[in-house]
């Protein structure tokens, strides 16, 4: 399998070969040989995942190949077990989506109306992006389990994604009103209806919205924008009204910085994400600096949203090496991102010195000193980045034992600090420690006692303080 994002591709844009062999998978499966044309699709789908033609092949010769077991069998072959879905989960989906889809299909050779693989498969290939083929097994599913909720509202967030806004808004609905008033449902018509009328650059249909801005519901509406709202009511009701704007004047970048910012607010950084892009792709937010900036603010906390909430997991449930294998992966995600996000905005923005910083404190936390050194000498021109480059810079010295030099920046650090706080007595530490082993124990000792003096209980400086005067 290429490691490689995998495409969406049609039968067609494929080689003429491999064209004659799903040809010759079709053809097994009229003259009844459909355990070879499984064999064949599943052959071509791991090297061509994203081809929804083949897979709907590879789902005709299943069907042909169980209802011809099913015939020869006592009637086992009708039950459909939860077990390895349960075994695998969405953290596996997840972590090996493409991994997923194999396993997916294989207990949909097993049985075609297991609708936990369809649905499997429904979401490993959401993580990889292919969302007809997501949408294809979501409705697949949804054959199974016409009233599956979940899933028919996945299937919906699908279509949304899709730009299928019509039917998103007909699943939303359906939920909404068998479910009994589904918030989750509600929320995708709302968020469909929005992009349908972007896409149609009108509001049709939103005369109930527009009634709710006019004359004392629209003074109290401008009136609780004017000050601070933390009620999530309040805050839902200013979502509301901002999509509004958005539609009848899309261009207005303002709008979807206010939706942005009003989900995170709420605590839904997925949605606060997924606004910020739409902005984004408009011509005029594709150079908005502070949108940009935003994106990559938003996104980070999002991942640091879900990391912190899979950490409280791990503490109730400190033996799931599944978990623990899951998190360390997210955590390596997450700074992967900010490295390539902090190379992005160098590469872009060359002589913005905080960028500069930001990558030289990444580039030394990820242990490549040398490469780091040159970026945060350069941070050290952005006046807000300079203490912290200072700082770093010191580090990345006394990682390579340039003890003299790391004790200069150091100093420097120590001397734009006004008052003993944590990050001073931090400062100080390191410059004494500089000291201390470059050779010169009584410049060491005379700043361990500056901290001290300040915190006696500061990491080992007691310590060192003790033995100090013990052996004088």
């Amino acid at each position: 399998m290429s490691a490689e994002q995998p495409e969406e591709l049609e039968l067609h844009d494929l080689d003429h070969r491999i064209q004659r062999q799903v040809e010759n998978a079709k053809n097994n499966i009229v003259r009844g040989n459909p355990d070879y044309a499984i064999e064949i699709c599943m052959n071509l789908l791991k090297s061509y995942p994203g081809c929804l033609d083949i897979r709907k092949v590879l789902r005709r010769a299943q069907v042909v190949s169980f209802t011809a077991r099913k015939k020869k069998s006592s009637g086992f072959l009708s039950s459909v077990t939860t077990a390895p879905f349960s075994i695998i989960g969405n953290t596996f989906v997840k972590k090996d989506p493409l991994k997923a889809v194999e396993i997916a299909e294989k207990m949909l050779t097993d049985n075609p109306k297991n609708a936990l693989a369809h649905r499997m498969l429904g979401h490993a290939t959401v993580h990889i992006e292919l969302l007809n083929t997501a949408a294809y097994s979501f409705e697949l599913a949804r054959q199974v389990e016409p009233e599956n909720y979940e899933n028919l509202r996945e299937l919906g967030h699908v279509y949304l994604r899709l730009g299928k806004f019509e039917e998103a808004i007909k699943i939303g609905n359906h939920v909404f009103q068998k479910n009994a008033g589904d918030p989750e449902a509600q929320e995708l018509v709302k968020q469909a209806s929005v992009a349908q009328s972007m896409e149609k650059g009108n509001w049709d249909g939103d005369d109930d919205f527009r009634s709710k801005l006019k004359d004392q519901d629209e003074a109290k509406a401008l009136e609780q924008e004017a000050r601070t709202v933390n009620d999530n009511e309040a805050l839902v009701e200013l979502i509301e009204r901002a999509k509004i704007r958005v539609n009848q004047n899309p261009e207005d970048l303002g709008n979807y910085r206010e939706v942005a910012t009003s989900y995170r607010k709420l605590g839904d950084m997925a949605q606060a994400v997924e606004w910020v892009q739409y902005a984004r792709e408009l011509e005029s937010g594709r150079a908005d600096v502070v949108l940009e900036e935003m994106e990559t603010q938003y996104t980070l906390e999002w991942m640091q949203q879900e990391i912190e909430a899979m950490k409280a997991q791990l503490d109730e449930d400190p033996d799931n090496e599944e978990l623990r294998e899951y998190f360390d992966t997210s955590l390596g995600e997450e700074r992967e991102y900010r490295y390539h996000q902090a190379v992005k905005m160098v590469e872009k923005y060359p002589n913005d010195y905080g960028y500069r910083f930001e990558l030289g404190q990444l580039l030394f936390e990820m242990d490549a000193v040398d490469e780091s050194i040159q970026h945060l000498q350069l941070g050290m021109r952005n006046p807000k980045a300079r203490l912290k480059s200072l700082v770093y810079l010191g580090r990345a010295y006394k990682a390579k034992q340039f003890y003299d030099l790391a004790a200069e920046q150091l100093e420097a650090a120590k001397s734009e600090i006004p008052q003993m706080d944590e990050s001073k007595k931090e400062v100080i530490y390191e410059l004494a420690s500089c000291y201390e082993l470059n050779g010169d124990p009584e410049k060491a000792i005379t700043e361990y006692k500056q901290v001290y003096a300040a915190d006696i209980g500061y990491r080992d400086v007691e310590e060192k303080i003790n033995a100090y005067y013990a052996s004088n």
